[in-house]
């Protein structure tokens, strides 16, 4: 599949309101779906193990009441699927990012898994990392907060 057929089946989504999409043949795998308006694309080829890095967005979060934790508390970066979370590319690799680091734009904070593909979980800007709110190997759905961060 090229990815102008991609941009088409992206374009007839958004047209018709399809919410998600699905297509396994020709050796690849295409699942689609729209997110809060934005069509969010995973295509994998069978003989490789890594995908293509996946921006996510930070999110503030936010709380009718006003405390002193909630002020230090920063940004979250949250799961843009379910899968499972990995801090570090290999069992004997250094983990990615851990409390304390500071993470530059682009960089990865971890992987998560999903259907025997590798997603890149980038920072979206310059932060340093406050949380690290899973353990490695932990099972996350989708919208699951993975980082607090502190945008730099």
């Amino acid at each position: 599949m090229k990815i102008e057929e991609i941009k088409d089946l992206m374009s007839h989504m958004k047209a018709t309101g399809l919410t998600n999409f699905e297509y396994e043949g020709q050796g690849i795998t295409v699942k689609m779906g729209v997110e809060q308006a934005a069509v969010v694309t995973t295509v994998a080829a069978p003989a490789l193990q890594s995908a293509t890095p996946v921006a996510v967005p930070a999110v503030t979060q936010t709380s009718g009441v006003v405390e002193e934790t909630a002020a230090t508390m920063g940004e979250t970066v949250k799961s843009p699927i379910v899968g499972v979370f990995y801090e570090s590319p290999g069992p004997d690799k250094p983990i990615f990012a851990s409390v304390g680091d500071t993470v530059k734009k682009g960089e990865v904070l971890c992987i998560v898994e999903a259907m025997k593909v590798m997603n890149e979980i980038v920072a979206e800007k310059d932060c340093k990392i406050l949380k690290v709110l899973c353990d490695n190997e932990d099972v996350v759905e989708y919208g699951q907060p993975l980082f607090e961060i502190e945008a730099l």
